[in-house]
């Protein structure tokens, strides 16, 4: 079916045989030149598509169009995600700048309050016997008596405050980070979340009075990146903080563990203003903010949403006008696998059943454990474990005698070896090194960094030819 208008013969589209309201295929007449706009989706107004009009004039005098449309979210998406990859990277520039400015009058106070602290305690009987003899003075706008008892509290808080602001340099220094190789790295949930929540102390306090972190007991570790779930939470409470309308509305957050979908789940509760039931939907979506008259871009959501997915997670929400939101964050642990067969040697009792609790604190790892060298040749005569966790110094057979015999013997070619150490710079621990056992923990260590260096190795083949950790 055709329709004339105004000399233009147009083709129904989409079941009408007149031009939609605000249409612009008019505006690209023969005579006006082609036409290319941008605009919401008819049947999807959350989806943008570019639209070409073309128009001509056939052999028989009829004026026509040919119009291409193109769905370009994706496109869009893409772009903006350059763009705002591109802003990240300057604002960890930045960062990492002012921490550095900020570092340098920090440290001359961490050096030196603790010199006026011990002046202090070094004059004040002097002081003291003055009042006593020629009683009460002014001292910096205060009478001594008043001033002798909140001198002490006034500088530890400067040394006290100085620490914080130490932590907290520390800690946008890591937010600003940016993992170039992207390589996911076993993560401490809780850790995250109270790195997130000491950069946002300030804003916490100033948005409530309430505020509990709730942190879920013998949580298993997850592979991710540890930066970036930061970045997630940090959203998550700053979005919180500006939902609430007085300081007596609660923001809470609750890790736990979900063992029916075998993964970690964070929760972030607010009592503000919440989210109306039309909203939800469109929470996510990128540009998509409810804030634009206060500076909101409508892309921290989309990020944290982008990311979470990178780690196979998701992000649920529930929310009503007027009564709240909770923000729940699922993240699954390691995947289940074979349980790796681990072997840890050690004369000192102490740190050899530390090692051993930390890996039986994991289902995926089956453990035995000798006191030295002789020891756990007898037990890998029996069964070979696919890692050995060896310390160097030890009597009977050493670790140096292990890894000797493990590089002569064939049979032993597979077995996977971790050297932990408390004289990594010792003349044994260099030999190991040049044979070619390279994956290195010098004592003491994190159970963060013991684990995530035993994963890695039994995740990445033959230990030798490994950098040192």
């Amino acid at each position: 079916m055709t329709t004339l208008w105004d000399g233009f013969v147009m083709k129904s589209f989409f079941g009408r045989s007149i031009p939609c309201e605000f249409c612009k295929i008019e505006d690209a007449l023969p005579g006006r030149g082609p036409l290319r706009f941008q605009r919401a989706d008819y049947r999807d107004p959350r989806r943008l598509e570019q639209v070409e009009v073309l128009p001509f004039t056939d052999a028989h005098a009829e004026q026509g169009a040919i119009i291409h449309i193109q769905d370009i979210m994706e496109q869009k998406q893409k772009d903006n995600e350059l763009i705002l990859a591109d802003k990240l990277i300057s604002l960890g520039t930045l960062v990492s700048g002012v921490a550095h400015e900020i570092n340098n009058p920090n440290n001359f106070i961490m050096l030196n309050a603790p010199i006026v602290m011990d002046a202090w305690k070094s004059i004040e009987p002097i002081i003291e016997n003055y009042y006593k003899e020629n009683g009460d003075f002014v001292m910096g706008g205060l009478t001594y008596s008043e001033m002798r008892s909140e001198l002490p509290g006034l500088l530890s808080g400067i040394l006290e405050g100085s620490r914080r602001i130490e932590r907290i340099v520390r800690d946008l220094k890591s937010y600003a980070r940016h993992d170039t190789v992207g390589e996911h790295q076993l993560v401490d949930v809780n850790k995250v979340i109270e790195s997130s929540v000491r950069i946002l102390n300030s804003i916490i306090r100033k948005a409530s009075d309430h505020f509990s972190a709730d942190y879920g007991e013998n949580l298993p570790l997850i592979n991710g990146d540890a930066q970036k779930l930061e970045q997630v939470m940090i959203n998550l409470i700053q979005n919180a903080c500006q939902a609430l309308t007085n300081k007596e509305q609660h923001i809470s957050i609750q890790s736990s563990y979900n063992k029916e979908e075998d993964g970690i789940v964070i929760e972030v509760r607010d009592e503000g203003v919440g989210i109306s039931a039309e909203t939800i939907p469109s929470i996510m979506d990128p540009f998509f903010t409810t804030k634009r008259s206060y500076g909101g871009t409508g892309l921290g959501l989309a990020v944290c949403s982008k990311i979470v997915m990178e780690h196979q997670g998701k992000i649920d929400i529930k929310s009503r006008e007027g009564a709240g939101s909770t923000f729940s964050v699922f993240l699954p642990v390691i995947k289940k696998r074979k349980r790796a067969r681990i072997l840890v040697v050690d004369d000192d009792d102490f740190m050899r059943e530390s090692m051993v609790n930390m890996l039986q604190s994991s289902e995926h790892y089956q453990v035995q454990k000798a006191s030295n060298g002789a020891e756990a040749f007898l037990l890998m005569g029996h069964q070979l474990p696919e890692l050995l966790i060896l310390d160097i110094h030890m009597p009977d057979m050493d670790g140096l005698e292990v890894c000797r015999l493990l590089k002569e013997r064939e049979e032993l070619a597979e077995v996977r070896v971790v050297v932990v150490t408390g004289f990594p710079d010792s003349d044994k621990v260099k030999k190991v090194l040049k044979l070619g056992f390279t994956t290195l923990i010098p004592k003491p260590f994190t159970m963060t960094d013991f684990m995530g260096t035993v994963e890695k190795v039994l995740e990445g083949g033959p230990v030798r030819g490994l950098k040192q950790a």
